[in-house]
């Protein structure tokens, strides 16, 4: 098959991509930073901030339920439902927007709080249906190149929607910029039917068994392997990271009264981190070997949480510390994302790897989620309340951030004892596109793995020169 008609079949699943160019609208407003900046607007304070940022891990494992919806409604119905029920949820923050012109008011972050819970958990049971419903349309000879183009059209769209957000946030009144934003979260948000309806629906088969999934969970976490390694691991590193990593964005609105724009920048530079990373990875992957790339997202991300740390003790004048280590955080996470998949599914076998997964991504969920909630109440400070933004114990703040560092050193331990080579051979099976959906979309990669035909997880190992 010649390059062109590879690129004529590709173009046939526009709709997939113009779906994700609408969504992209929404997300980068309603999960992104400009949620965190909204709700110190209204006076939470670290815990009300970690609660709000724990909602998008508390219902991954929460949404596997929502995989018994499919035969019922099929994949089609459930995805437009559940995203339009989401997309209507919008209406309650413009609102708050609206009201803004009196006052902040006590009812404005309760019910702010308890949107972004429902609307989170009507995503989840939106995405149960995109991800194997995409996977299947899409055929495999074409299903890595496809999905390695949907991720630099996520990446493209989050620096575009960032820069309008962080334009809207310099030159507008918070009242103003609220408003703007959520509604143009809103529009997008509808829109995301209009490539959905396009999109042929397909029959719902190979649905895994969730009672299979809780029978087998004690076998995953007791029984000596390298899969039960890594998750030990990652749950004692995530532990230490969303301890401290996710509150920076606080630190530098309550403590630095940085400007909103500034800190939109910010995350403007992270997913340029990640789009810059996806390419290394992509480029490198059938020369460079997994190890390699494991120590690649160590230094990357240690360097980023030093740069973090210095430009906290050091002042206003070494702001431009945090523009470069949100570029790093960005480039490990999208390092770490395609390397430990491809890790996993090197140690797994063939006919478990659905359900492995899937749990591996659930248990972790429960971990990230749960981790910034109690690091939250911990960091709370004075101040805060109706109106005003709470300050944080910038002492802990350090210290947590001290000891992210060290923990990137004793990480170092693990990554010497893998079990891999250093040859071409190490990254088998898997595309580097589809892989990276665990740091984009983790909530779309677990339900891949759940509600996927398991033909769909064969191994293809690439051709070594």
């Amino acid at each position: 098959m010649n390059d062109s008609t590879k690129e004529i079949k590709l173009s046939h699943y526009h709709a997939a991509y113009w779906f994700n160019v609408f969504n992209a609208g929404t997300w980068t407003i309603v999960l992104g930073s400009p949620m965190v900046l909204v709700a110190q607007h209204l006076g939470a304070n670290t815990l009300q901030v970690g609660i709000l940022l724990s909602f998008l891990f508390l219902v991954l494992p929460l949404q596997m339920l929502s995989v018994l919806l499919l035969p019922k409604l099929g994949y089609k119905r459930q995805a437009i439902l559940f995203w339009q029920l989401r997309t209507v949820l919008l209406l309650v923050p413009m609102y708050i927007a609206w009201r803004l012109e009196d006052g902040i008011a006590e009812w404005m972050l309760p019910a702010f709080t308890v949107t972004l819970f429902v609307f989170c958990f009507f995503r989840a049971i939106g995405t149960t249906s995109l991800a194997p419903w995409f996977t299947l349309w899409v055929p495999d000879s074409i299903r890595g190149k496809f999905l390695s183009t949907e991720q630099l059209v996520i990446g493209v769209c989050g620096i575009v929607y960032l820069s309008f957000a962080s334009c809207i946030f310099r030159y507008c009144s918070f009242r103003e910029a609220f408003l703007i934003t959520y509604t143009f979260a809103f529009i997008q948000g509808i829109l995301t039917t209009l490539p959905l309806s396009k999109i042929p629906d397909l029959p719902v088969k190979g649905v895994l068994s969730l009672k299979s999934l809780w029978v087998n969970s004690g076998k995953y976490l007791f029984t000596p392997s390298l899969f039960q390694r890594n998750l030990f691991f990652f749950t004692v590193f995530n532990l230490v990271f969303f301890s401290a990593a996710p509150f920076l964005t606080y630190y530098l609105r309550s403590e630095r009264a940085l400007s909103d724009s500034y800190i939109l920048l910010l995350s403007l530079l992270h997913y340029s981190g990640m789009i810059c990373a996806s390419f290394l990875v992509r480029s490198k992957s059938d020369s460079v070997g997994l190890r390699a790339f494991f120590y690649l997202w160590l230094f990357t991300s240690v360097m980023s949480q030093v740069l973090s740390l210095t430009g906290i003790l050091t002042g206003a004048p070494a702001v431009f510390l945090f523009a470069a280590g949100s570029f790093l955080n960005g480039a490990s996470s999208a390092i770490l994302a395609a390397t430990n998949t491809c890790y996993l599914l090197h140690v797994i076998s063939e006919e478990e790897r659905p359900m492995m997964l899937n749990f591996h991504s659930s248990f972790l969920g429960i971990v990230n989620g749960l981790t910034p909630i109690v690091s939250g109440a911990a960091l709370r400070g004075g101040g805060g309340g109706v109106g005003a933004s709470a300050h944080m114990d910038v002492r802990l703040f350090i210290m947590l951030s001290v000891g992210l560092i060290i923990a990137h050193f004793v990480a170092i331990a693990y990554v010497r004892s893998l079990e891999v080579d250093t040859g071409k051979k190490n990254i088998v099976g898997f595309e580097i596109g589809t892989a990276a959906e665990a740091l984009y979309k983790p909530w779309r990669s677990v339900l891949t793995a759940v509600s996927s035909p398991e033909s769909l997880w064969r191994a293809k190992k690439k051709d070594v020169d």
